[in-house]
């Protein structure tokens, strides 16, 4: 074998092995990430679900948040809606978001609450209290 093939011999078994390394790595990069929380007002919150892992890595969050919202259709599959409204008990809105996730995961003072919200031309209110030590969840099924 002459020095040029055996060059070529080297640096395809260097490609091979990095394509090796990189396939091998690829998982671990094509883990979700948590959402960042955000904020309105006083209120933290956190959205996202959309696909398996993005709620994977949306649940490993839950546990920070006392108000937990998820939305299914009928199916039992995950689905957005169009508009979230979060009031305090005096009816003042604490938190209003529009085209929302599937999924929103929000920290609120301990208190009573109402929320609204809306899918297409349906619309659903319940009102929920947070504990000071007990997170709360409402299931809407579209």
């Amino acid at each position: 074998m002459n020095t040029q093939s055996k060059m070529q011999t080297l640096l395809l078994a260097a490609a091979t092995a990095l394509g090796l390394a990189v396939g091998l790595a690829l998982p671990a990069f094509a883990q979700e990430q948590p959402p960042q929380p955000m904020h309105q007002g006083d209120v933290t919150y956190v959205t996202g679900g959309v696909g398996e892992g993005a709620r994977a890595a949306l649940e490993t969050t839950a546990k920070d948040y006392n108000l937990r919202i998820t939305n299914a259709d009928k199916k039992s599959e995950m689905t957005g809606m169009d508009s979230l409204v979060i009031k305090d008990g005096k009816g003042t809105a604490i938190l209003t978001l529009q085209n929302g996730d599937p999924i929103l995961y929000a920290k609120l003072p301990a208190g009573t609450y109402t929320v609204e919200a809306k899918n297409g031309s349906e619309s659903k209110i319940e009102k929920v209290t947070i504990g000071a030590e007990k997170a709360s969840d409402i299931h809407f099924i579209w």
